[in-house]
């Protein structure tokens, strides 16, 4: 009831998360459900974007599945974008796969920090399960760009697609 309130009433909004956390770690999902009910829009998404929740009620999931479209439409950056989407799978989004590649896809050349590497991570590990091959090539690429690097990115890969072969035979070659 105490959690229920702070997470209610509440004017600072990490007090508030606090409390939202307090409410789903201790299990009281109708409490939980009552208050993200009572959030105005804007809060709503606050919490969603903020990454509060582990999960949504199952009440609200539509609510969430479409303020997380809105998100979408507002975020530019590639790793919020992908945490985003797999935020909306959590919550049963469809089709998952297909736009966790398309973020994958436009994601930028450049070195992922450290900070970031759990998240493209647990997206590669998703999208491995229907389909190996796909993320095979993405990792084998940023691997080659240096958008990635260290050893357990190389268990993604299974094979290299041929045109990246021939890319870096003619690299290797042009090198003294």
């Amino acid at each position: 009831e105490i959690a229920e309130e702070f997470a209610r009433t509440d004017p600072t909004p990490r007090v508030r998360a606090e409390a939202l956390r307090a409410l789903q770690w201790g299990g009281a999902s109708e409490a939980l459900a009552r208050v993200l009910t009572a959030f105005d829009e804007e809060a709503f998404e606050a919490v969603l974007r903020d990454g509060v929740l582990d999960s949504v009620p199952v009440g609200l999931k539509a609510r969430a599945l479409a303020t997380y479209e809105r998100l979408l439409l507002k975020v530019e950056n590639s790793l919020e974008r992908l945490r985003i989407r797999l935020a909306a799978a959590k919550a049963g989004g469809d089709p998952v796969l297909e736009r966790v590649k398309e973020e994958l896809t436009r994601w930028p050349p450049g070195r992922v920090a450290d900070t970031g590497q759990w998240l493209l991570k647990s997206a590669l590990e998703l999208v491995r399960k229907t389909d190996p091959g796909w993320v095979s090539h993405w990792v084998a690429g940023r691997i080659v760009d240096g958008s990635l690097w260290g050893d357990h990115w190389t268990a993604f890969i299974s094979s290299i697609p041929e045109a990246l072969t021939q890319e870096l035979l003619e690299r290797i070659g042009g090198e003294d």
